[in-house]
């Protein structure tokens, strides 16, 4: 069988080698590669057309090729060249995504993750997932993961409807897992915290895996319904070196019967006091009116504490109506803060810019949808020449001229982004069982709203899923 070689536009051939190599493939010809994007920083040669086989090739230099080459699809295209280079570049690809396309057997799911026996991120997102396609990751699913990825330290999983915290128990045994992401997985909560299965004498949930991975730096908690005050203080309290939180939460009936968002100050008092390194804090509030505040949870003084008491350095606070131009104020002393989003806050004003500028290390700052602050507030903040970097997107009352000079850099756009862009909920399709989920949610909260006494309101019209896909 005849060989195809690969022919090499600008080889780069390292200082002490003297014999350059080129790879071969008994299946694939490549024309005009350059490797100079690849290996920046080795000496240039003639343009020359080397036969060699891939064997003779060094595995270091193969090694050294693939550390170097960032883009997932290249990597893929390279791992078909030679059955060496497959393994070489199996053996250091350290980040895989897969989604509606992976085969969710276990059979399968061994293969997949003993061919890449070193990975340190997986981002499983079942994203415009139908029910047409094939089944989902589940539970052990996970098992699988958790026992052939000794090296996961990145786990994100989103719109998993097939995973809950049995599935989540078994990650217990990732003990590098620094960074967990949960994004609207319905049949995750909380409730299962320090109980243990019947017949099984391993403890199960949420809270218990993450008890485990002491060493968690990054959390994300998007829309994970089932979630208890008590359970997550208690999770707080474990996890001394967590580093970036990120919490989408909406209104619920609340175990105190108080219809609000799941978690309050109390909350942000024991990630203040058990997080002394926490330093990236992001909170979404979804379906929460603006006219009964107290349907977020948190407080405005509740927030500026947690700000104040950490070396928070970006903050983003996506829908907090609480937050009002005192809070902003307070925000103004906080002493490492860099970076600031403030997303669909209606209740800051001009006023705001005038304190928030400054921040002594405040260098970044976005607007999205904050209807209260004008072009008056931009001149604020061009007076003071301070800011690197000024984002402005659909805030109705600031024009494109009034933020000229705002800042070092401005990007600006007019246009209001749709109420699921702004909450970061986008991902749904009609015939997702995560869509009905979160449409039961919402047909409670509206029903849960019309009997509490605390507040008057007409009986609303039953919820669709079509119809929540359409608003959101």
């Amino acid at each position: 069988m005849g060989i195809n070689y690969l022919r090499i536009e600008d080889i780069y051939i390292p200082h002490n080698q003297k014999d350059a190599v080129v790879f071969t493939s008994t299946q694939i010809a490549i024309q005009n590669v350059r490797i100079a994007k690849l290996l920046p920083n080795l000496e240039i040669a003639q343009v020359v057309q080397l036969r060699h086989s891939m064997e003779d090739i060094p595995e270091p230099l193969l090694a050294e090729i693939v550390k170097r080459i960032t883009k997932t699809s290249d990597l893929n295209s390279l791992s078909l060249v030679s059955k060496q280079l497959c393994t070489v570049e199996a053996e250091h690809r350290d980040a895989i995504r897969v989604g509606c396309g992976l085969n969710p057997s276990a059979e399968a799911l061994v293969s997949l993750f003993s061919r890449f026996p070193n990975l340190v991120k997986v981002e499983i997102n079942y994203s415009g997932w139908k029910t047409s396609n094939r089944d989902q990751l589940n539970n052990q699913g996970l098992l699988v993961l958790s026992s052939h990825c000794p090296s996961l330290s990145d786990l994100a999983l989103s719109l998993c409807s097939y995973i809950d915290d049995a599935g989540l128990g078994y990650l217990a045994e990732c003990k590098n897992l620094k960074s967990l992401r949960l994004d609207r997985a319905p049949a995750v909560t909380s409730t299962g915290i320090f109980q243990v299965a019947v017949g099984c004498s391993q403890k199960l949930g949420f809270v218990f895996l993450l008890a485990k991975c002491k060493a968690l730096e990054t959390l994300y908690l998007d829309y994970v319904i089932g979630l208890k005050e008590n359970e997550m203080i208690a999770l707080f309290q474990r996890c001394s070196k967590l580093k970036t939180i990120s919490l989408k939460l909406m209104p619920l009936r609340c175990e105190d019967y108080e219809f609000r968002t799941p978690l309050t100050d109390v909350s942000l008092k024991a990630l203040a006091i058990s997080c002394p390194m926490l330093q990236v804090v992001e909170l979404t509030f979804a379906f929460c009116d603006p006219v009964w505040p107290t349907e977020i949870g948190f407080t405005q003084e509740g927030i500026v504490t947690l700000i104040q008491s950490c070396p928070i350095r970006a903050l983003l606070l996506n829908g907090a109506n609480i937050l009002y131009d005192k809070g902003m104020k307070c925000l103004s002393s906080s002493q490492f803060l860099e970076n600031l989003e403030l997303v669909d806050c209606r209740s800051i004003t001009d006023a705001s810019m005038n304190f928030i500028i400054q921040a002594p290390c405040l260098s970044n700052l976005t607007l999205r949808k904050c209807k209260k602050v004008t072009d008056d507030g931009m001149a604020e903040l061009a007076r003071s020449q301070k800011l690197e970097s000024l984002t402005i997107i659909g805030c109705c009352r600031i024009s494109q001229k009034g933020v000229q000079g705002a800042a070092k850099s401005v990007h600006y756009l007019a246009e209001i982004e749709s109420p699921g862009s702004l909450k970061g909920m986008v991902s749904f399709t009609a015939d997702n069982p995560l869509v009905e989920k979160i449409c039961e949610t919402i047909r409670q909260i509206h029903a849960d709203a019309n009997i509490s006494n605390t507040r008057e309101s007409v009986s609303p019209a039953p919820i669709t899923c079509n119809q929540y896909e359409k608003e959101v």
